[in-house]
């Protein structure tokens, strides 16, 4: 297996969160357990500050091109039977949710140390 990771460290936004349900766990604990589990696996190869920049084959069968040295443009190939895409997501800049879902709220400001919790998620401020 190959994995594939643009930024430079495994984890992305994960590893800043607080406690998180429903173990009670921080993300970064959480992360950098998984991490070690990762890199030493012998039949994992990890790339951070990588980029996949092509591919080719079909089902079973694919050559992926992979940058993984932005200094020097250094490319490698490696042979694939399937490629998972797995993007993460982005923060959003509402509190609340979208739509008519009210009663949304973002984890984020709540996993970042808010001193109170919202009354729209049915918890006593």
């Amino acid at each position: 297996m190959v994995l594939v990771e643009k930024e430079a460290r495994l984890g992305g936004w994960t590893g800043g969160f607080e406690e998180m349900y429903p173990h009670g766990k921080r993300g970064r604990r959480m992360i950098d357990t998984l991490v070690a589990n990762v890199r030493e696996h012998p039949a994992v190869t990890v790339f951070v500050n990588a980029e996949v920049v092509g591919k080719s084959g079909s089902f079973g069968n694919y050559e992926v091109m992979i940058h993984v040295d932005r200094q020097t443009s250094e490319t490698v190939a490696v042979q694939a039977g399937a490629i998972v895409v797995a993007t993460g997501f982005a923060r959003t800049r509402s509190l609340r949710g979208t739509g008519t879902a009210w009663k949304v709220w973002s984890r984020w400001p709540i996993s970042r140390g808010w001193s109170t919790r919202p009354r729209a998620l049915g918890v006593p401020g």
